[in-house]
């Protein structure tokens, strides 16, 4: 009988190699399978082009699942803000979405979230990518992480989210 690796020095059996293969096979799909997992609502995976500031607005208070490898993290949306002084003319005039606005999310302190992108899933708005960078506790709070997500797209781009949005 011909061995199924050729040349095979260290002896690994045909059923060692697949048990290998299959555990390797597991871990490389996991992450995509909780991926998949962690969508809740009606829609699919969302650009961020497609959400505004009214988008998120209304879930203040409410969890986002973050996707941390193998781990979901729950986040508290603690904030969605805009500064009036930055709101173009434009969009003030056209009664359209502030170009530039802020998401503050609340975490806790064993699980903390580096600088990065992440895919974030809430049961109403769905699954999307979102870059967050962790910041310091707002005052009413004392405990915890925090995390923000800062928007400043060019007025056509937040034009577009509210009529396709």
């Amino acid at each position: 009988m011909l061995p199924l690796v050729p040349n095979n020095p260290g002896g690994t059996s045909r059923r060692k190699f697949i048990v290998k293969c299959s555990s390797l096979a597991t871990v490389l799909a996991a992450p995509a399978a909780l991926a998949r997992g962690i969508q809740r609502g009606p829609r699919d995976h969302l650009s961020l082009d497609a959400l505004n500031y009214s988008h998120f607005a209304p879930f203040v208070g409410s969890r986002f699942d973050v996707c941390q490898g193998l781990l979901r993290i729950k986040l508290q949306l603690v904030q969605a803000s805009f500064d009036p002084n930055h709101v173009s003319a434009h969009a003030i005039a056209g009664n359209q979405e502030p170009e530039q606005f802020s998401l503050t999310f609340h975490g806790i302190e064993s699980q903390p979230l580096d600088q990065n992108s992440y895919l974030f899933a809430h049961h109403h708005l769905g699954r999307f990518m979102m870059f967050i960078v962790p910041i310091g506790a707002p005052e009413q709070a004392a405990v915890g992480r925090f995390y923000e997500a800062v928007f400043n797209r060019p007025a056509h781009l937040a034009a577009t989210a509210m009529i396709y949005g």
